[in-house]
């Protein structure tokens, strides 16, 4: 086989991968506005078509994870949450004071538990919805996925997302052609 059919495959294969992954980017946000191919209709772009969908996960999320009864604290996911971050806070000091005495460790151990947790409740079951309702999330959200800030997000993700892109697709396309070219080795040489 030529030499310049390899470097055209290998290159295609970048080129491939390349367009593979920017394509991908291309559908979550276009086309904006429905539009029709000669009698087809070609669907709106993914953060289109399912902006009511997202909204309404994201308001779902902050009432069933963040508004929990005062009487709901031994079970809900808050205090799950509490308890993971003070054992990890306590796996961490555990660590990281061994030059401690353990008739001190465990006293400060057990002081950090305890603070660490009930700040951690705090912080999730009333602090939290508080400002929920302080500062209208909901609506916020709902404003968020407005057209106009579609537009916006899809501006800055054009502008710091298209590099890593392309770099990755090109990457993504240099491995298969570099396969491709092993490949070819081998079936040449057979």
């Amino acid at each position: 086989m030529p030499l310049y059919l390899i470097i055209l495959l290998f290159f295609l294969n970048i080129l491939f991968g390349i367009t593979f992954f920017y394509s991908i980017f291309l559908l979550i946000f276009h086309p904006r506005k429905k539009r029709k191919l000669i009698v087809i209709p070609l669907p709106r772009g993914i953060i289109y078509l399912f902006k009511d969908k997202i909204v309404d996960k994201i308001t779902d999320f902050f009432h069933s994870y963040l508004e929990v009864n005062r009487a709901e604290f031994e079970t809900s996911k808050s205090s799950e949450m509490a308890r993971d971050i003070s054992n990890k806070a306590v796996k961490f000091v555990n660590e990281n004071a061994k030059l401690l005495p353990s008739f001190l460790k465990s006293r400060i151990i057990s002081f950090l538990e305890n603070v660490i947790y009930h700040f951690a409740m705090e912080l999730s079951c009333s602090f939290l919805p508080q400002m929920i309702d302080r500062y209208l999330i909901k609506e916020r959200i709902i404003q968020l996925f407005s057209d106009n800030n579609i537009i916006f997000i899809e501006r800055k993700a054009k502008y710091y997302l298209t590099k890593p892109i392309v770099i990755f697709g090109g990457v993504f396309g240099l491995i298969f052609a570099l396969f491709n070219l092993i490949l070819l080795i081998i079936f040449s040489i057979l």
